[in-house]
């Protein structure tokens, strides 16, 4: 099932390049739950309002309130439900867990 709704997700994607946004947005929502990438929360309609409005600003232009609305998309996106309280839920790099590789020159290289 999982595999229907990414195939979903990238039908509602392709919609949104011709222009078919709302049929887009219904596909990308309704693959997104068979997938279960997306669900009823406020993080998931700011997902799906994230990505309609950046289709509708790249095929009419990016006005003000086009980038109002990504810009309040994205702040959605950020919202951690209850169920995702564990970190293999966060999105980004947790960058305490990466080795640089510094060493006594700095880690550049350098001799």
């Amino acid at each position: 099932m999982k595999s229907i709704g990414f195939v979903l997700i990238l039908l509602g994607l392709g919609e949104f390049y011709l222009g078919e946004i709302v049929i887009g947005a219904f596909l990308f929502f309704i693959g997104g739950l068979i997938a279960r990438t997306l669900s009823f929360s406020l993080r998931s309609s700011g997902v799906l309002l994230f990505a309609s409005s950046t289709a509708v600003g790249l095929h009419d232009g990016f006005s003000a309130g086009v980038i109002f609305l990504m810009c309040l998309g994205a702040f959605l996106a950020c919202f951690r439900s209850s169920r995702s309280r564990s970190d293999a839920a966060d999105w980004g790099i947790d960058l305490g867990s990466i080795d640089f590789g510094s060493d006594s020159d700095g880690g550049f290289g350098g001799d």
